[in-house]
């Protein structure tokens, strides 16, 4: 037994005044004389036993009757088989209502959101009066820190909505705890009304307690099935006006049964692009690829889209990309007028646009401004160029080096070595050839499709081998026969150093000839070309980090506009290292596209998606939950197989317990009304 006032159990120190009236009865006596008391000896010792049993039994109808009166105004009441200990009984209740994408799904008798509303709903109704709730959600309310009562509560349920919030069960619980601490409350009971989705339900990192009640009360899916898209990406990010692009579109199937002929679409500019039938094995995914030509130079907005049904938040992923209008390549030579080979390519395209300059004629440009740099056939690099060089690879350019004809010029591996690209060693005067083509290399990814077995490869007279340790990063996209590189490229940052080894001259091979020039040249000045990051995931994307290309007087902050500028925010932000640093804290909540803005100018388009951990329809059974409880550091709890079968037994059993403190009036009265009786008739 427990009771809600403990502390007047203290009064049943009152136990002792009747058993002192009992022991200290200072009645007086009449004296009756008797010539012969003889006769009254047996009746007197029968009498004397017959009032001393009496005295005893009205002794113990006393005390009784201050412990029934006692207990009663103690408040009695029972532990149940649900544990029910003090967190009941201190009318403190947290109240958790997951309204994730996930509870859109139908349950047996409706939305899984819907049901589990309506639950919530009698619960509080149903609740005493002077009963008290913390409400909480996925979504971060104002109100959740206050301690609320019943027609708040009632209010702040039934205009609770679905939205593109997503906290995980234990961030839930552990905000539950710092309230009840905070408001100094040492017991309470938890209600968690949500589908237990496994991707939100992280048991294994919840909150120690030994003390509240924490009831789950699961919401069952009627359908798991769903299909949703994942990802998408362009196969090469050179986007360049009017020409044709590819882009590779990931579809996952969350259902035990294969899908068949569902219909993607693709839309850029809010104009479909394309379209395709796609099927997908159970649990499975599938990529498709879809093409399309890109119109016009700038920012642009993509959407591709399925359609599927329950869950419809993932049916579609939005992604914004930038077209540049052309590629500005810059070759920096010892030259006034450069290599001719280079420029013979670089002109013949409308798409390039080329400058050659030797390095004493560099301060009069801007290297970042370009997006392909050749260093070709410098002898040596200042620590002023060499420090350029390496800011501008690792915001994303590219650079080529091609060694200089004379073998005395191989100071160059100095820029090399602060690249980590490997090094120039000593001609090799060897003829070869080239041998080896890794076509699915992104560089000739667009250009060759198939390598014929007698193919007329470039001639190489002399070279100077590339050496690099093996597990330094770098790839060899073309090989000679003898083993060594034509040509190598590494990662740096987020750009990319190739390496020729053999200098632009008739003397060293006739690849300048060749068809393999052109694709070489136009892959690698391609390579790098990308507005950005695709998109991003909101709740995940908080902190964002793209280059630095404003001017450097440019002083306002940057501002972030939604699409149709009804919404918009100054993030916080930081510029350092050539990035800009910014960090969103949760001020983009719905999924769209939003501008970057800079003196009313778009410097970035950010596309935002859902969350698609929402989308994989994998729930905890009532079994699992249970099991997990177990191990969990929570020692009081109770997991529903039936929520409103569970719930009409908790809100039924105060009202039991509230009627307990009359039966113990009852004995009280029962106890007087027999020590009258017995006073009164007992002889």
């Amino acid at each position: 037994m427990r009771f809600t006032h403990p502390e007047l159990l203290y009064a049943l120190l009152a136990i002792a005044i009747p058993v002192i009236v009992h022991l200290f009865n200072f009645r007086r006596y009449r004296k009756l004389l008797f010539s012969n008391i003889a006769f009254l000896k047996n009746i007197s010792i029968e009498t004397k036993r017959q009032n001393k049993l009496k005295h005893l039994i009205v002794l113990l109808l006393r005390i009784l009757v201050v412990i029934f009166t006692v207990i009663a105004f103690a408040g009695p009441y029972f532990l149940n088989n649900e544990k029910v200990r003090e967190a009941g009984r201190s009318g403190t209740n947290m109240l958790y209502l997951d309204n994730s994408y996930s509870m859109k799904a139908s349950g047996s008798t409706g939305r899984l959101f819907d049901m589990a509303r309506k639950q919530a709903l009698n619960l509080v109704r149903k609740s005493p009066q002077d009963a008290r709730f913390f409400v909480l959600s996925n979504k971060p309310e104002n109100r959740s820190h206050v301690l609320l009562g019943k027609k708040e509560v009632l209010s702040i349920i039934e205009k609770m909505q679905i939205g593109s919030y997503r906290r995980m069960l234990s961030t839930i619980l552990t905000r539950q705890r710092y309230l009840a601490s905070k408001n100094k409350i040492s017991s309470f009971r938890s209600f968690l009304f949500s589908d237990f989705q496994i991707n939100q339900t992280d048991l294994k990192n919840l909150p120690q307690d030994t003390t509240s009640v924490y009831y789950l009360l699961p919401f069952k899916h009627m359908i798991t099935h769903n299909i949703y898209i994942d990802s998408c990406w362009f196969v090469r990010p050179d986007l360049l006006p009017g020409k044709q692009v590819l882009m590779n579109v990931r579809i996952r199937n969350a259902a035990d049964e294969p899908v068949e002929k569902i219909r993607l679409k693709l839309f850029v500019d809010q104009k479909q692009k394309a379209l395709a039938g796609i099927n997908i094995p159970p649990h499975g995914t599938t990529i498709a690829k879809m093409g399309f030509i890109i119109a016009k130079q700038g920012w642009h907005k993509g959407k591709v889209q399925i359609e599927d049904f329950p869950i419809t938040f993932d049916n579609q992923l939005l992604f914004a990309f930038y077209v540049n209008s052309k590629v500005s390549v810059l070759e920096i030579t010892t030259k006034n007028e450069g290599n001719s080979y280079l420029k013979a390519f670089f002109t013949s395209d409308s798409v390039f646009r080329f400058l050659s300059l030797p390095t004493n004629r560099l301060s009069n440009y801007t290297i970042q401004d370009f997006n392909f740099i050749i260093i070709n056939g410098l002898d040596n690099v200042s620590s002023g160029l060499s420090a350029l060089l390496q800011e501008f690879v690792k915001k994303g350019g590219t650079l080529l080096i091609i060694p200089p004809e004379k073998p005395d010029g191989l100071v160059i591996n100095g820029l090399l070595h602060s690249l980590h690209s490997g090094r120039f060693s000593q001609l090799d005067t060897v003829s070869d050839r080239v041998i080896g083509l890794k076509k699915n290399n992104l560089l000739f990814s667009d250009a060759i499709v198939k390598i014929p077995k007698n193919v007329d490869f470039p001639l190489i007279y002399k070279h100077y081998p590339i050496h690099y340790s093996i597990n330094s990063g770098i790839n060899n996209p073309v090989s000679l026969l003898n083993g060594d590189d034509l040509i190598s490229s590494r990662q740096f940052g987020n750009g990319n150093v190739y390496l020729l080894s053999v200098p632009l001259s008739p003397e060293f091979t006739n690849l300048m000839n060749h068809p393999l020039f052109s694709v070489l040249l136009y892959g690698i000045a391609t390579r790098n070309l990308h507005g950005g990051k695709l998109f991003y995931t909101l709740g995940k994307d908080e902190k964002l980090s793209i280059e630095n290309n404003l001017p450097a007087n440019a002083d306002e902050a940057l501002r972030i506009i939604s699409q149709k500028g009804r919404y918009s925010f100054i993030p916080m932000q930081e510029r350092t290292g050539g990035k800009i640093r910014i960090s969103l804290d949760g001020g983009i909540r719905k999924a769209g596209f939003y501008k970057l803005v800079s003196h009313d100018t778009v410097y970035m388009l950010l596309a935002f998606n859902q969350n698609r951990l929402e989308s994989e329809m994998k729930f905890y059974s009532v079994d699992n939950l249970d099991s997990l409880m177990k191990t969990s550091g929570i020692k009081y709890y109770k997991v529903a197989e039936n929520a409103a079968r569970l719930l009409n037994k908790i809100i039924s059993t105060p009202e039991k317990e509230s009627q307990l403190w009359k039966l113990f009036i009852i004995l009280a009265l029962f106890m007087l009304l027999a020590e009258v009786l017995i006073l009164r008739f007992w002889k």
